[in-house]
């Protein structure tokens, strides 16, 4: 057994230096020869998912736990894994993993995200702090806390844990940007001289440069020093796009595949088939196009319940439909979607969403890239709402450029690549207002911002509600907001946001030529 020990911390060397693969090939061979052994098993999973293999990363948890099913932590990682991927599951397998370790500040801290993620905000909170009574110090677990205060908008709170975060782990550079977009800066600002301070580390990883270079980003644009900002924000997405993996030719290659997919005469011979339910509201359109804003409006009514960024569609309908390259694939040929039966996909889905109800008749569905199923939605539901939001080109593809997203926004870190998949988009909205003309509500953000009352109104009204006054007070909205947009859409309406981007007119003025209006 001494052999294996040191085996395994050799492993673990691999494991602690991002030597994943090496990591991974010693450890099947080891696994040859201790199959049985629980650790084993459990570690090769934490090996193959920190090089993304999902699936095999589960099988190895998976086995862990027949090997010794009262192993805590295979348990808490098989969770991990289910979270990733948006599975209910996740929370069963963080119970489990409770239960056999009541006192693991990693699992209490894991179930604290999970509820965070599906906005149980008192729940999230109270496994936090049950991991803080632990252990107080634990930088993570404060971190998270911190940044549930900053989705509930108690950015008092979330700026008392990020900065004890800070203090506790001074490169947790994920956490100098999470500050950075809860305050408002000064010049001499403290935390701008850290950061500026860290940056002269020459360890850092490519993660940690972008984390810290957008937080100096939004720093420097807090004090109006644009041409410092703008180098952070080119740096930060020069060092964010070395960690993808993205193809613009394959994206164009997709959204031909939709166009060409879905046509008017798919629509007219699938025009009865669908569910006939009308709970759903999708809001979508651009990542930073307003559409939190618009769902903060939407579900400060009393029947709607906003439900935030959901990944319900596209895991529903890959149960029916092949998966290429993270899109669904559909059928081309009309007789092929004779033998899909839309109104039960339409309402599986419909069943999954009712569970995030909390008993109101309608909800929202605020995944922005739920553009690229428009035409599949109107298949499966016919009587579902679309919102498109919609925002000046310049100003969306700026935004989307300083902003560091935790989702798959692949195509945000390079202007050129942004560009040219902001023009697809475009043609995109186009063919389905062709082919859908009264289907598609298509709301401005900036006359939303300057004509508020009306606007509204005109929005409640496309969703097919009754007027209801509190859609004018959406900054009084108790909701979780999980994105990037927390500060702002917590705030009255205010027009600042409106051409920010001619303070680097000179930085994009070449690159925007490309860009369709």
């Amino acid at each position: 057994m001494d052999d294996l020990k040191l085996e395994i911390e050799k492993i673990m060397n691999y494991f602690n230096s991002g030597r994943f693969l090496e990591g991974e090939k010693k450890k099947k061979i080891l696994l040859k020869k201790y199959p049985t052994v629980a650790y084993l098993h459990n570690l090769l999973g934490l090996l193959l998912k920190n090089q993304n293999k999902i699936v095999e990363a589960e099988k190895s948890f998976a086995e862990a736990i027949v090997m010794n099913p009262k192993f805590g932590m295979a348990y808490n990682n098989l969770g991990n894994i289910y979270y990733k991927k948006d599975n209910k599951n996740a929370k069963e397998y963080y119970e489990k993993a409770l239960k056999l370790e009541p006192k693991s500040v990693e699992i209490l801290n894991n179930l604290g995200n999970y509820f965070k993620k599906n906005n149980k905000i008192e729940e999230s909170i109270k496994y936090f702090n049950q991991s803080l009574e632990i252990n107080s110090s634990h930088p993570l677990t404060n971190h998270n806390l911190g940044m549930t205060y900053q989705a509930k908008g108690d950015f008092k709170k979330a700026e008392e844990y990020l900065l004890k975060t800070i203090n506790l782990k001074p490169d947790f550079y994920l956490a100098h940007l999470n500050l950075s977009i809860n305050r408002k800066y000064q010049k001499n600002d403290n935390h701008l001289k850290q950061m500026e301070k860290i940056n002269s580390n020459k360890k850092m990883s490519l993660k940690d440069k972008f984390y810290l270079f957008f937080g100096l980003g939004k720093a420097y644009e807090d004090i109006c020093e644009y041409k410092k900002a703008f180098q952070f924000f080119n740096l930060a997405n020069l060092e964010k796009r070395k960690t993808i993996k993205f193809d613009i030719n394959k994206q164009k290659e997709n959204f031909k595949n939709i166009k060409t997919t879905f046509t008017k005469e798919i629509f007219k011979m699938n025009a009865t088939k669908a569910s006939s339910e009308k709970v759903p509201i999708f809001i979508l359109g651009m990542p930073r196009s307003g559409t939190t804003l618009v769902e903060q409006i939407i579900s400060n009514h009393n029947s709607v319940f906003g439900a935030g960024e959901l990944h319900d569609l596209q895991n529903v309908c890959s149960k029916y439909f092949s998966m290429k390259d993270g899109f669904l694939e559909f059928p081309k040929n009309l007789k092929d979607w004779e033998k899909y039966d839309l109104k039960k996909i339409g309402n599986e889905y419909i069943s999954n969403i009712k569970e995030y109800s909390n008993n109101k008749n309608y909800v929202t569905d605020k995944m922005p890239h739920n553009f690229w199923y428009i035409g599949l939605i109107k298949l499966i539901l016919p009587n579902a709402k679309i919102i498109h939001c919609k925002r000046d080109p310049k100003d969306t593809c700026f935004s989307i450029f300083k902003n560091c997203f935790s989702g798959a926004i692949d195509y945000g870190y390079n202007l050129d690549e942004l560009i040219e998949y902001y023009n697809q988009y475009l043609d995109l909205m186009n063919h389905w207002e062709n082919c859908l003309p009264d289907f598609i509500y298509n709301i401005s953000y900036e006359k939303l911002i300057k004509d508020q009352i009306n606007e509204t109104k005109k929005l409640i009204k496309a969703c097919n509600l009754d007027w209801d006054e509190k859609c004018l007070e959406h900054s009084k909205n108790p909701k979780l907001i999980l994105t990037l947009s927390t500060n702002q859409a917590r705030k009255r309406i205010y027009d600042s946001s409106i051409e920010k981007w001619k303070n680097y007119e000179e930085y994009l003025k070449t690159k925007f030529v490309n860009l369709r209006i």
